[in-house]
């Protein structure tokens, strides 16, 4: 939690000036070692209280204009690829900022 408020306060401070500022890296990167070769695998309630929530903050409370996906893979998917998080979660957040 105290990364989401972080990355908030953050967005919020770049937002004053005008600044576009993405969160990254959405979603699942849990290493900075030789993240295109690392697969990251968790169940669906993982992903939802630990991964994801870092990122509900920026976007629902600092109202965030971008993102910046990850590089790893989850499972055997590439994260650029993963249809679940791009369909299901990018609306979700999305329709926060409508």
């Amino acid at each position: 939690m105290l990364s989401a408020y972080q990355g908030a306060a953050f967005i919020e401070g770049g937002l004053a000036y005008g600044c576009l500022i993405a969160p990254k890296h959405l979603a699942f990167n849990d290493t900075e070692i030789n993240r295109i070769g690392i697969s990251t695998f968790m169940t669906e309630q993982q992903a939802r209280e630990n991964e994801l929530r870092c990122f509900q903050s920026p976007f629902e409370d600092a109202k965030a204009l971008a993102a910046m996906s990850s590089f790893n893979r989850v499972g055997i998917m590439p994260c650029l690829e993963l249809f679940s998080i791009l369909s299901t979660v990018t609306p979700i957040i999305l329709s926060v900022l409508a």
